[in-house]
């Protein structure tokens, strides 16, 4: 999450970008403080204390730095119940071989990895056509919300120094989603499924935010930008739903839902089609 924030301050915020930096750096700071302040208290605590689980050496820095880190990552020996977290290969225990087909496996598609075919173009459409700057009135000297669109000024309007609201939206969770694909897809480590879950925001704000523009550029025809839609329209009836697992789960019988009997204080009423008005 932290890289797609500091890109959109970046890229998208007032200021030279010297000063930009410069925010980004302090904001980085107040946050080395604000997280490690009390990893530092428990690693100083003088005397008896509980064994920091998770940890080769009882302390927390091995903890969150190794364990549930880098050694997700790259993959370590050890932690919580012994065995190699990774496997061999890179195989992550439980969310298949690493690569950058992991997500789309058989384990992991079914979670919400089945949409990111379609959320890929909808951020590099969205992108490309909401790239312009924002518009504000001649006569109002500070901006107004960004509009989804083209960021065509219209008239009375002017160019101002920031970028509409969906290019910032776009670029803050293409940025998460990036990231996370790169580090779920490449895991040595430990990896569950689950993990999932930390990525379904990014598509789905890229779907609603980058739908809009490639559905205007579709029905405006556009000679590239125009496929982008049908193109990514196609992908989620490749959902996970024809894997041998979802095939199993969908031929087992089914029980139709039992009738509730009429109990104390209820009547069983019969439903009458309403009369056709004119």
């Amino acid at each position: 999450m932290g890289p797609g924030f500091a890109l959109v301050y970046l890229l998208a915020a007032r200021g030279r970008v010297w000063r930009r930096a410069g925010h980004l750096a302090v904001a980085g700071a107040a946050l080395a403080v604000s997280s490690a302040w009390w990893m530092v208290v428990v690693d100083l605590w003088p005397g008896e204390r509980p064994y920091v689980g998770g940890s080769t050496d009882g302390t927390v820095w091995d903890l969150v730095i190794g364990y549930n880190g880098l050694g997700r990552v790259f993959g370590q020996g050890g932690g919580p119940g012994g065995g190699d977290g990774g496997g061999p290969g890179g195989f992550g225990g439980f969310g298949g071989q690493a690569g950058a087909g992991r997500l789309f496996n058989d384990v992991m598609a079914g979670q919400i990895s089945w949409l990111i075919p379609f959320a890929v173009p909808a951020l590099v459409t969205g992108l490309i056509l909401t790239r312009r700057r924002r518009s504000a009135p001649t006569g109002d000297p500070g901006h107004i919300p960004g509009v989804i669109g083209s960021g065509r000024p219209g008239p009375g309007t002017r160019r101002i120094g920031t970028r509409s609201g969906a290019w910032t939206a776009l670029v803050l969770w293409g940025g998460w989603l990036v990231v996370h694909y790169a580090v779920f897809s490449f895991s040595a480590g430990i990896f569950h499924p689950y993990y999932a879950t930390a990525v379904a925001p990014a598509i789905a704000a890229l779907t609603g935010v980058g739908g809009v523009p490639m559905w205007r550029a579709y029905r405006e025809r556009r000679a590239v930008t125009g496929w982008a839609l049908p193109a990514g329209a196609a992908s989620p009836g490749r959902r996970p739903t024809r894997s041998p697992r979802c095939r199993r789960r969908s031929a087992a019988p089914t029980r139709p839902p039992a009738r509730r009997p009429a109990s104390a204080g209820w009547e069983a009423r019969s439903v009458r089609p309403a009369r056709a008005r004119a």
